[in-house]
Protein backbone atom coordinates (compact mmCIF):
# COMPACT_ATOMS: atom_id res chain seq x y z
CA UNK A 1 0.00 0.00 0.00
CA UNK A 2 2.94 2.03 1.19
CA UNK A 3 4.55 1.63 -3.00
CA UNK A 4 1.32 2.28 -4.47
CA UNK A 5 1.00 5.53 -2.70
CA UNK A 6 4.51 6.43 -3.23
CA UNK A 7 4.25 5.93 -6.71
CA UNK A 8 1.27 7.99 -7.06
CA UNK A 9 2.79 11.09 -4.93
CA UNK A 10 5.67 10.68 -7.42
CA UNK A 11 3.39 9.97 -10.80
CA UNK A 12 1.41 13.36 -9.81
CA UNK A 13 4.48 15.44 -9.03
CA UNK A 14 5.82 14.75 -12.36
CA UNK A 15 2.61 15.53 -14.24
CA UNK A 16 2.59 18.73 -12.95
CA UNK A 17 6.02 19.42 -13.28
CA UNK A 18 6.14 18.68 -16.77
CA UNK A 19 2.72 20.41 -16.93
CA UNK A 20 4.02 23.35 -15.42
CA UNK A 21 7.38 23.67 -17.49
CA UNK A 22 6.46 22.70 -20.42
CA UNK A 23 7.66 24.43 -23.53
CA UNK A 24 5.08 27.86 -25.18
CA UNK A 25 2.39 26.89 -22.65
CA UNK A 26 -1.14 28.39 -23.45
CA UNK A 27 -4.02 29.35 -21.17
CA UNK A 28 -6.29 26.84 -20.47
CA UNK A 29 -7.64 24.78 -17.44
CA UNK A 30 -5.26 22.75 -15.35
CA UNK A 31 -5.35 19.27 -16.06
CA UNK A 32 -5.72 16.46 -13.47
CA UNK A 33 -3.44 14.08 -13.34
CA UNK A 34 -4.77 11.00 -15.58
CA UNK A 35 -8.63 11.89 -16.20
CA UNK A 36 -6.82 15.33 -17.45
CA UNK A 37 -9.39 17.80 -18.56
CA UNK A 38 -12.62 15.33 -18.96
CA UNK A 39 -13.86 16.34 -15.62
CA UNK A 40 -13.95 20.04 -16.42
CA UNK A 41 -15.48 19.35 -19.39
CA UNK A 42 -18.55 16.89 -17.77
CA UNK A 43 -21.23 16.11 -19.82
CA UNK A 44 -21.33 19.54 -22.06
CA UNK A 45 -22.13 19.60 -25.60
CA UNK A 46 -18.49 19.97 -27.09
CA UNK A 47 -19.42 23.63 -28.70
CA UNK A 48 -20.52 24.60 -25.62
CA UNK A 49 -17.64 23.38 -23.08
CA UNK A 50 -15.09 25.34 -26.34
CA UNK A 51 -17.64 28.40 -25.90
CA UNK A 52 -17.46 28.34 -21.96
CA UNK A 53 -13.49 27.83 -22.60
CA UNK A 54 -12.82 30.88 -24.69
CA UNK A 55 -14.82 33.26 -22.91
CA UNK A 56 -12.34 32.01 -19.79
CA UNK A 57 -9.15 31.85 -21.32
CA UNK A 58 -9.56 34.18 -24.71
CA UNK A 59 -9.46 33.35 -28.49
CA UNK A 60 -6.12 30.98 -28.31
CA UNK A 61 -6.08 28.19 -25.59
CA UNK A 62 -5.09 24.87 -24.33
CA UNK A 63 -7.10 21.55 -23.56
CA UNK A 64 -5.88 17.79 -22.78
CA UNK A 65 -8.05 14.75 -23.55
CA UNK A 66 -5.86 12.12 -22.43
CA UNK A 67 -2.38 12.21 -23.07
CA UNK A 68 -3.05 14.61 -26.09
CA UNK A 69 -2.82 18.01 -25.73
CA UNK A 70 -5.36 20.40 -27.86
CA UNK A 71 -4.82 24.02 -29.26
CA UNK A 72 -8.20 25.62 -29.59
CA UNK A 73 -8.00 28.35 -32.26
CA UNK A 74 -11.31 30.72 -31.51
CA UNK A 75 -10.83 33.48 -34.33
CA UNK A 76 -10.18 33.32 -38.30
CA UNK A 77 -7.18 35.62 -38.26
CA UNK A 78 -5.26 32.66 -36.33
CA UNK A 79 -6.75 29.87 -38.72
CA UNK A 80 -6.08 31.97 -41.79
CA UNK A 81 -2.10 31.28 -41.83
CA UNK A 82 -2.58 27.66 -41.14
CA UNK A 83 -5.45 27.34 -43.87
CA UNK A 84 -3.02 28.66 -46.75
CA UNK A 85 -2.61 26.55 -50.10
CA UNK A 86 0.93 27.83 -50.65
CA UNK A 87 3.83 25.20 -50.37
CA UNK A 88 5.91 27.57 -48.39
CA UNK A 89 3.25 27.25 -45.67
CA UNK A 90 5.15 27.02 -42.34
CA UNK A 91 2.01 25.14 -41.06
CA UNK A 92 2.09 21.65 -42.64
CA UNK A 93 -1.67 19.93 -42.98
CA UNK A 94 -1.28 16.37 -42.12
CA UNK A 95 -3.30 13.81 -40.27
CA UNK A 96 -1.31 12.94 -37.04
CA UNK A 97 0.23 10.12 -36.56
CA UNK A 98 -1.72 7.34 -35.84
CA UNK A 99 -0.50 3.36 -34.88
CA UNK A 100 -3.01 1.75 -37.10
CA UNK A 101 -2.07 3.51 -40.56
CA UNK A 102 1.22 1.54 -39.83
CA UNK A 103 -0.91 -1.52 -39.77
CA UNK A 104 -2.75 -0.26 -43.40
CA UNK A 105 0.82 0.71 -44.11
CA UNK A 106 -0.07 3.89 -45.44
CA UNK A 107 1.74 5.63 -42.71
CA UNK A 108 4.45 8.20 -43.79
CA UNK A 109 3.50 8.03 -47.51
CA UNK A 110 1.72 10.78 -49.50
CA UNK A 111 0.94 14.77 -48.77
CA UNK A 112 -1.98 13.36 -46.05
CA UNK A 113 0.19 10.87 -44.10
CA UNK A 114 3.83 11.81 -43.85
CA UNK A 115 5.52 12.61 -41.31
CA UNK A 116 9.06 13.82 -42.62
CA UNK A 117 8.95 17.12 -43.22
CA UNK A 118 11.62 17.63 -46.33
CA UNK A 119 9.07 14.68 -47.85
CA UNK A 120 6.21 15.93 -47.51
CA UNK A 121 7.09 19.55 -49.02
CA UNK A 122 8.53 17.68 -52.18
CA UNK A 123 5.34 15.18 -52.53
CA UNK A 124 3.04 18.89 -52.02
CA UNK A 125 5.30 21.11 -54.34
CA UNK A 126 4.86 17.81 -57.08
CA UNK A 127 1.17 17.94 -56.81
CA UNK A 128 0.35 21.44 -57.00
CA UNK A 129 2.61 21.49 -60.14
CA UNK A 130 2.06 18.92 -62.01
CA UNK A 131 -1.84 17.60 -60.99
CA UNK A 132 -3.55 20.64 -59.90
CA UNK A 133 -2.69 22.72 -63.37
CA UNK A 134 -5.34 23.66 -65.53
CA UNK A 135 -4.02 21.79 -68.45
CA UNK A 136 -4.00 18.46 -66.69
CA UNK A 137 -7.62 19.31 -65.41
CA UNK A 138 -9.25 19.35 -68.42
CA UNK A 139 -7.17 16.94 -69.76
CA UNK A 140 -8.64 14.35 -67.05
CA UNK A 141 -12.52 15.72 -67.72
CA UNK A 142 -11.99 14.72 -71.35
CA UNK A 143 -10.62 11.35 -70.45
CA UNK A 144 -13.16 10.45 -67.81
CA UNK A 145 -16.01 11.82 -70.00
CA UNK A 146 -14.33 9.64 -73.15
CA UNK A 147 -14.24 6.55 -70.63
CA UNK A 148 -17.98 6.72 -69.24
CA UNK A 149 -18.94 7.13 -72.91
CA UNK A 150 -17.26 3.92 -73.98
CA UNK A 151 -18.71 1.85 -70.91
CA UNK A 152 -22.10 3.30 -71.82
CA UNK A 153 -21.59 1.65 -74.97
CA UNK A 154 -21.07 -1.71 -73.54
CA UNK A 155 -23.68 -1.53 -70.85
CA UNK A 156 -25.76 -0.62 -74.17
CA UNK A 157 -24.51 -3.50 -76.18
CA UNK A 158 -24.33 -6.52 -73.51
CA UNK A 159 -28.27 -5.53 -72.22
CA UNK A 160 -31.91 -6.48 -73.61
CA UNK A 161 -34.59 -4.41 -74.79
CA UNK A 162 -35.81 -3.99 -71.19
CA UNK A 163 -32.12 -2.88 -70.00
CA UNK A 164 -31.24 -6.44 -68.41
CA UNK A 165 -27.89 -8.03 -69.15
CA UNK A 166 -28.11 -10.60 -71.66
CA UNK A 167 -27.14 -14.04 -70.02
CA UNK A 168 -23.44 -15.30 -71.66
CA UNK A 169 -24.61 -18.61 -71.76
Amino acid sequence: MLILLTLCIIYTSYFYISYFTRENPLPGPVPLPIIVNILDKGFDDFVDYTERMRKKYGDMFEIYFGQTKFIMLSKFEYMQNMFDGSSNSKYLRRVPYIPGLEELNISGKGVAFNHNVNIWKYNRHFISRALLTPSFSKSAVIWTQNLVEEMMGFWEDGSNNEGFLKPTS
